[in-house]
């Protein structure tokens, strides 16, 4: 008849049966005649009549043939429509399918409402449900079963059936020919009908059945023989699929069993034959049982797995001893079902993925998992287990002798067990009982479910987890533990830094010592969790807590909110819109989306945000890290940022404050220029676009950075980098011989940071060494400052006048700049000093010896000895106990002091810093003492001594003639003993000297200076505005004197007479000495003028001068020498007088 080439399914699935040719199946045929719809309907009706004589038929035989009759006389079945009909409360519709394109038709009988249907080509007697023998269908070939569960039979003794079972849980049984079976949905039992099976004994003899389960968890049967050429499909749902050496088995989606079994027997072949079984798990987790021995079958059946598919296992038994995993790359497990001592000694292998091996088997046994980790499993032990991983040679398990391979972990019995571990990550599982499990080197995992389970870790042996359905305190040297289950139990940390997951019970979390972590990754909704509370919190999806100890929180997959306290708090919300308050600390927070909000206090430490999102920090946030490659953005705040880009375009705002863009996530070397505010390409960081950001650091390769105008911090970090600052005062940091400083002439004060030898290149200032290693360190032609390490340092300060600073020794140090020899610091190594003219010392007690050059020696912190030797040296004090040594005749020297202090001999002057009220005392030579803004005991001892009030932060008013504690001012409350000369500040200062003889400078400013009695000198220079002098001395004999500035010449002064007042003015300038009252007689005269260019005018003298000018205009200000015509008339007068 004609070959049936199409299936359609109610449910709507369809099938082109055309194509159909594999192995010995052919596609099923149709055998028709013109009787066939007719006899098809009368046959289907008087069987089922007979199920239930209840029924009655709602549409009659005759009345469907006199609509077919009405529509056609005589036309052929194919010609005719379709009909149906209800009997017996069973709808039956008799259908044509086009069968091609070629046209035609076959016919489909599908019923709608039935317990138990029968199809074959000849009528056979079997038994109905009412137990009565009847006569069924006969010449139909394909059954379409209903939407609920029947049975389903195959009987044609002749010619292939198709039979669908549609809805419902089917059973559904094959002839003895070719069937093409669907179950359809539900939970199918589909195999060969019993009467049908075939036998070994024809070897040519195939079964060529085709069988599909639908969905459902169908029993799929094929053919029990080794010559069956079954195609057996188990579509979705979790099948399991019995079939046999010659058998195609396809598992579809779902966790599907594949057996070699039938009705309980396994199949013993003949030595001659081979298992050509073909098993396709497809997803889900699939196993494959393997029962043939090894003599007698082809042991290695085709499995077709793939990866990502699940994790599939082959059962071996019946006597298999040998078995190798890598015949199957895509199969992860073995279990081996062995229930006799056998005496035989087993071998298994593994592949190259995580393989586990279930035991089942007395027998000396080796395995070796190969690649991949690997786990062997104890669960069917009879009894205790001790396995040794580390272990290579034989070793009673106690579940016979086994040598184990290549394995990583372990899964204990129901006994008390010991599981040790090896050097790899292992993890042990010791199930039911009370095991001991050692892990040793490595990261590893254990299991816990009963209190007497005891772990024993190496110390720093890696990272290791404890997985606990049970109250459990972590042992030492073991670092995290997760509380599983829902279950309200406790756990407690060690003294290492924990990370505790908490579970969905009431929890009582103790972190002990460390920094801890408790983390609801596992809750089941959102989370509240405050670290300042110490009591039971409600947590919302994880129960009621209690967390001790416990410094960083890690949410959930929902919306949390997570409060830190004091310490330094690390919050990660995970997924979801996450509040994470930090408080006090140094706090980090990780965020993953947009609407995260993190709140942080003022003043709260620096903290830090790790972001695969967009960001912009919250106030009082210092730093963020984009994390990931998405192209994603950064904006700062008012605080000093540090933002670190990631691979991906990103447009970073540093905003206010001075921030910091660092490449360190960079793939590839960076070039970045901070002049460019436009989208730039760095090369290995993606193009980003960097807007209000004053420094940089580089990736790991070899970079490019370029400041701007600002103050730039240039970090090339690993590899050989080229920076360049631009103007401003910039630093950078050196890592690499190779890095490259390129500084702009004038572009401030730069300084360098090195962590290898390095020359300073031109228009650089300043280089510290970093680090411990001896390395080396050249000036240029400026004046450098440059900080030894604690290595062997040669360092030479080229031109210019150069210091060496041991601000980072670790204890005192002695350095004498007049060896150029290697010489032991002490505190900082054996450094060689050249062209070095300056030194300061440590935090400790140090020895600071200068040469003949002009030294300054500062000691810094502890006390100091200082001798400075020739030359005019400086010398800066800071604790009351430093001592300064200094040669006679060794120049003038000064003195910086933060301290009351009292000149040593043959040390000139002295100046006070800060505004601590501190005192000075000076010696036998001439001082000149600076005084601070404090309340100030200044003593000038013998020799003429100066108080010079430069510092003052205002005007000043100081008597020499009070010797108590007088208010200046501008300068705090001073007392001046053992004082000749002031001067004064750079505002409008009032100086009175006493009845000796007085130096008084008023310095910048509007000036009363008054010499009191006494032989006294003023000073007037360029830039001293206005001074008024007051003389009020008849005492016969004292004398005087009015300086000028050396840049004064006697043709630069200008004499006039206004009212009583002499003044006296520097031509082309507004400054002007006015001696007042002058003109009221000759006490009040100072009796010698002198010139900056040595000559000297007396009093007597002044007058022809002020009748030589008082016809003639002064010179315009600007005007700084006299007009030819102005030399004609005065100079024989300028010169007459001044002598």
């Amino acid at each position: 008849g004609p070959a049936i080439e199409y299936l359609e399914f109610k449910n709507g699935q369809y099938y082109d049966l055309k194509g159909i040719t594999f192995g010995n199946i052919v596609t099923p045929t149709l055998l028709t005649h013109t009787d066939q719809i007719t006899t098809t309907l009368t046959t289907i009706q008087n069987t089922l009549n007979t199920f239930n004589p209840r029924a009655q038929a709602v549409q009659s035989k005759s009345a469907i043939f006199q609509r077919w009759e009405a529509n056609g006389q005589g036309a052929s079945p194919d010609e005719r429509p379709d009909a149906s009909m209800i009997i017996n409360d069973i709808q039956l519709n008799i259908t044509k399918r086009a069968r091609s394109i070629f046209g035609g038709h076959y016919t489909v009988v599908q019923a709608l409402k039935a317990d138990v249907i029968y199809t074959h080509f000849k009528d056979q007697d079997v038994v109905a449900e009412n137990g009565t023998t009847q006569k069924v269908t006969e010449n139909v070939n394909q059954v379409i079963g209903a939407e609920w569960g029947e049975m389903i039979f195959a009987q044609n003794s002749n010619g292939s059936t198709l039979l669908n079972g549609n809805g419902g849980n089917d059973e559904i049984y094959a002839g003895a020919h070719q069937d093409f079976i669907y179950g359809g949905e539900g939970s199918d039992l589909i195999q060969s009908f019993s009467g049908y099976s075939l036998t070994d004994a024809a070897a040519t003899a195939y079964s060529n059945d085709y069988y599909r389960g639908g969905s459902g968890n169908d029993d799929i049967r094929g053919t029990m023989s080794t010559q069956a050429n079954d195609r057996l499909y188990g579509d979705d749902g979790d099948d399991k699929i019995s079939g046999y050496a010659r058998s195609y088995m396809s598992g579809g989606a779902g966790n599907d069993t594949f057996l070699g079994e039938s009705g309980g027997g396994w199949v013993d072949a003949t030595s001659t034959d081979k298992d050509y079984r073909i098993m396709e798990g497809g997803l889900g987790n699939d196993t494959y049982y393997f029962a043939e021995k090894k003599n007698s079958m082809d042991l290695y059946a085709t499995i077709l797995e793939y990866k990502n598919q699940g994790t599939d296992e082959i059962n071996v038994s019946g006597g298999i001893n040998y078995f190798d995993l890598s015949q199957y790359n895509e199969v992860e497990n073995l279990f081996v079902a062995e229930f006799e001592e056998t005496g035989l000694t087993n071998q298994f292998f593994g592949n190259s993925l995580n393989n586990k091996f279930t035991l089942y088997t007395p027998n000396k046994t080796i395995i070796d998992g190969r690649e991949g980790v690997d786990t062997i499993g104890y669960e069917n032990a009879f009894d205790m287990i001790k396995v040794n991983l580390s272990l290579t040679t034989e070793q009673d398990t106690g579940m016979g002798k086994h040598i184990l391979t290549n394995i990583e972990n372990i899964v204990g019995s129901a006994y008390n067990d010991t599981l040790i571990g090896s050097t790899a990550n292992n993890t042990l599982n010791g199930g039911a009982g009370a095991d001991r499990m050692e892990g040793g080197l490595g990261n590893d995992i254990y299991y816990v479910d009963n209190a007497s389970d005891v772990i024993v870790e190496a110390a720093n042996a890696g990272t290791d987890l404890v997985y606990s359905t049970i109250t459990y305190t972590l042992t030492a040297e073991v670092e995290n533990l997760s509380l599983q289950g829902t279950a309200s139990i406790n756990a407690t940390g060690n003294a290492l830094n924990n990370i505790i997951y908490s579970n969905a019970g009431n929890n009582i979390i103790d972190g002990g010592a460390g920094v801890d972590t408790v983390a609801y990754s596992g809750a089941t909704a959102a989370v509240t969790v405050n670290l300042s509370n110490a009591a039971a919190q409600a947590t919302g999806g994880a129960g009621s807590d209690t967390l001790k100890n416990i410094e960083n929180l890690t949410g959930s997959n929902y919306n949390d909110t997570l409060i830190g306290n004091t310490a330094n708090n690390t919050l990660n919300g995970g997924i979801g819109a996450d509040r994470m308050e930090g408080g006090l600390g140094n706090d980090t927070y990780y965020v993953d989306n947009v609407s995260d909000i993190i709140v942080e206090a003022a003043g709260g430490g620096t903290d830090l945000v790790y972001s695969t999102v967009t960001h912009t920090l919250a106030a009082e946030v210092e730093d963020l890290n984009l994390q990931g490659t998405a192209s994603i953005n950064a904006t700062g705040n008012a605080l000093n940022n540090t933002i670190y880009s990631n691979v991906g375009n990103n447009i970073i705002d540093g905003g206010a404050g001075t921030d910091t863009v660092t490449y360190l996530n960079s793939a590839a070397a960076v070039t970045v220029n901070l002049s460019n505010v436009a989208a730039q390409s760095t090369g290995g960081a993606g193009s980003d676009t960097l807007l209000n950001v004053e420094n940089l650091t580089g990736s790991n390769y070899n970079d490019t950075l370029i400041g701007n105008t600002a103050n730039n911090t240039l970090n090339g970090s690993v590899g050989a980098d080229r920076m360049e600052g631009g103007l401003g005062n910039d630093t950078y940091y050196v890592d690499n011989a190779s890095d490259i400083i390129v500084e702009a002439a004038n572009g401030g004060t730069d300084l360098v940071y090195s962590t290898v030898t390095h020359t300073l290149a031109a228009e650089v200032e300043n280089l510290s060494l970093q680090g411990t290693a001896s390395i080396n360190a050249t000036g240029n032609v400026l004046n450098n400052t440059i900080y030894s390490n604690a290595g062997n340092n040669i360092i030479d300060g080229g031109a210019g006048v150069d210091t060496v600073a041991y601000s980072g020794a670790t204890a005192a140090v002695t350095v004498n700049l007049s060896n150029t020899a290697a010489q032991a610091t002490g505190g900082s190594g054996l450094d060689t000093l050249l062209n070095v003219e300056n030194l300061t010392g440590s935090a400790y007690n140090d020895t600071l010896i200068g040469n003949t050059a002009n030294n300054t020696l500062n000691g810094g912190v502890g006390a100091d000895r200082m001798e400075g030797g020739l030359g005019n040296d400086t010398y800066y004090v800071d604790n009351a106990s430093d001592v300064v040594v200094e040669a006679a005749s060794g120049g003038t020297d000064l003195v910086y002091a933060t301290v009351s202090h009292t000149l040593a001999a043959e040390v000139e002057n002295l100046s006070l810093q800060g505004t601590a009220s501190i005192n000075a005392t000076g010696n036998a030579l001439n001082n000149i003492i600076y005084t601070n803004a404090g309340n100030n005991i200044i003593d000038g001892g013998a020799g003429i001594d100066t108080v010079t009030y430069a510092n003052a932060t205002s005007a000043i008013t100081v008597n020499l003639s009070n010797t108590a504690a007088q208010a200046t001012g501008g300068s705090g409350s001073d007392t001046l003993l053992n004082v000749e000369n002031l001067t004064g500040s750079k505002y409008n200062d009032i100086l009175t000297g006493n009845s000796g003889i007085n130096v008084l400078d008023g310095g910048i400013g509007n000036d009363t200076l008054t010499g009191d009695k006494g032989n006294d000198n003023y000073i007037f220079a360029r830039g001293s505005n206005m001074d008024t002098i007051v003389e009020n001395d008849a005492t016969a004999g004292n004398k005087d004197t009015l300086s000028f500035g050396s840049n004064i010449a006697a043709n630069q002064l200008w004499f006039t007479k206004t009212g009583n007042n002499l003044e006296v003015s520097v031509i082309g300038t507004t400054d002007k000495a006015v001696i007042k009252d002058w003109y009221l007689g000759n006490a009040y005269h100072v009796e010698e003028l002198k010139s900056g260019n040595g000559l000297t005018l007396l009093d007597s003298q002044v007058q022809n001068l002020v009748n030589a000018m008082a016809s003639l205009t002064p010179p315009a200000v600007g005007q700084t020498s006299l007009s030819a015509d102005y030399q004609t008339k005065l100079n024989p007068v300028i010169t007459a007088n001044w002598k």
